[in-house]
């Protein structure tokens, strides 16, 4: 899958690499946003940079079915957007489906690699963010970009498990 983990790069931060964590839950159907800072010499940095997102978490499963997974998580990277905007925009999202998401530079879904749809289905998924020239990041995006974590139930986990109201996950967010 992902290769072997390295410990070292796992624990500790470097002066070209940060790494961010976050461990807790999400209630089912609902987002959760993360703040991600970005420092200014990041941003403006005339280097090759990667922006790197690691989520991981643990559905309820069926048994000999195709679709085995209680609920599917996805993630999505904003930038240059206020927090109230974005939360508002999901909201309405939401409340009605045919509004759709931000679509424009501010989401910079298109970017990651593997495509969210690639990954969808997964437990464990890995998107990775490569700015190759100076001008892929724009220090007039903001000094916070903001990750926004999705949790869809299959409408029979319910009946699998009522008790099933809240999903743990992790992220880590790589700076590079």
């Amino acid at each position: 899958g992902y290769g072997q983990p390295e410990e070292q790069r796992a624990i500790e931060s470097t002066r070209n690499r940060v790494v961010m964590a976050y461990d807790g839950e999400i209630d089912v159907d609902t987002v959760a946003i993360h703040a991600i800072p970005i420092p200014q010499e990041f941003a403006a940095g005339r280097a090759d940079r990667s922006i790197t997102v690691a989520m991981a978490f643990d559905p309820p499963t069926r048994r000999f079915r195709r679709e085995y997974l209680a609920a599917r998580m996805k993630i999505d990277l904003y930038r240059n957007i206020e927090l109230g905007a974005l939360t508002e925009t999901l909201v309405k999202q939401k409340q009605d489906n045919s509004i759709g998401l931000v679509q424009d530079r501010r989401r910079v879904d298109a970017k990651l690699k593997p495509s969210s749809e690639t990954v969808l289905r997964s437990t464990l998924q890995v998107r990775r963010w490569r700015a190759t020239h100076a001008t892929s990041l724009d220090v007039d995006d903001g000094d916070t970009y903001y990750l926004v974590v999705t949790h869809i139930s299959e409408p029979w986990a319910h009946l699998a498990d009522p008790d099933y109201v809240t999903q743990s996950y992790a992220l880590a967010i790589e700076l590079e």
